[in-house]
């Protein structure tokens, strides 16, 4: 790639070529021996700014696996030169991935310089999955501040999973009259669902992943937080929702002024769809005690 750079050559050469068409200008005191494709100029950008990294609309399509297209959206710390090739734009938050041997914005970032459109779109691709919110959380734990806008964003896009039973708790606790808020940043977490009039952070846990050790070790510290910025947690799983929606419903509407005597505040094995059928054939395992 280093052979595209024109070197060694005095200012006059270099102006009588350029001006002969024989050389191509891409900033002031960077020339190339021919038109570079995207790609190149890229490898080559990062090599000559050092400081430097793409944000904006390169930055989503490497995230996406995209081809990237002339004028490259770039950031720096520190000045970079004019140019018909690359956009440049001042950013005091440089925090950024590398793919292949490009240094890229994280896309938490990246979205800051991004339409809303295509914004959402890199979140939900960036941040997809069931570690879509701790890769999230993650990253989110080195930044100083975050603008509102990307807030606003976050809150927008679908993060993570999104599951079926998530989308039906929520559609159901809205039609309750419940103001509910998903993906709500909590301290340094993202939770399911929280209903800020109540103060509740409601979590739908998947039995797989959510027994993993480290999802296991995090979900207890999430709880924790929460529990101490003065939210009540309350948690369920996806079976919950899919054969008990309107018990928990009714659950997270009363935080504040619970009906202990209703069905949901007894023990849990005598009526929950997965756990009353083995108790009546006489299953003895532990939490099953008279």
């Amino acid at each position: 790639m280093d052979e595209l750079v024109v070197t060694g050559l005095s200012r006059s050469q270099i102006s009588r070529l350029a001006a002969q068409g024989k050389i191509v200008k891409i900033a002031p005191g960077f020339y190339l021996r021919r038109e570079p494709t995207p790609s190149e100029l890229a490898a080559l950008v990062m090599k000559r700014w050092p400081r430097s990294v793409f944000t904006a609309e390169t930055a989503r399509r490497l995230h996406m696996g995209q081809p990237i297209s002339f004028p490259l959206d770039v950031t720096s710390s520190t000045g970079m030169p004019r140019s018909a090739y690359f956009s440049v734009s001042r950013c005091k938050q440089m925090d950024f991935t590398r793919i292949g041997a490009l240094r890229c914005h994280i896309p938490v970032l990246a979205v800051d310089f991004l339409q809303e459109p295509e914004a959402i779109a890199l979140l939900e691709h960036a941040y997809s999955g069931r570690r879509g919110r701790q890769r999230l959380e993650q990253e989110l734990s080195g930044i100083k501040r975050l603008p509102a806008r990307t807030r606003k964003l976050l809150g927008t896009a679908s993060i993570g999973s999104d599951s079926v039973p998530e989308r039906a708790l929520v559609k159901a606790l809205r039609q309750r009259g419940l103001t509910v808020e998903t993906n709500k940043q909590i301290g340094p977490y993202f939770w399911d669902a929280v209903i800020p009039r109540l103060k509740v952070a409601v979590e739908i846990d998947g039995f797989q992943f959510h027994s993993q050790r480290d999802t296991l070790i995090r979900d207890h510290w999430k709880s924790n937080d929460a529990t101490l910025r003065g939210y009540t947690v309350l948690r369920y799983t996806g079976s919950c929702i899919k054969h008990h929606l309107a018990d928990v419903v009714e659950q997270i509407s009363s935080v504040g002024s619970p009906d202990l005597g209703a069905k949901v505040h007894g023990p849990v094995w005598r009526w929950h769809w997965v756990l009353a059928p083995l108790h009546r054939d006489g299953w003895t395992g532990p939490g099953f005690e008279e």
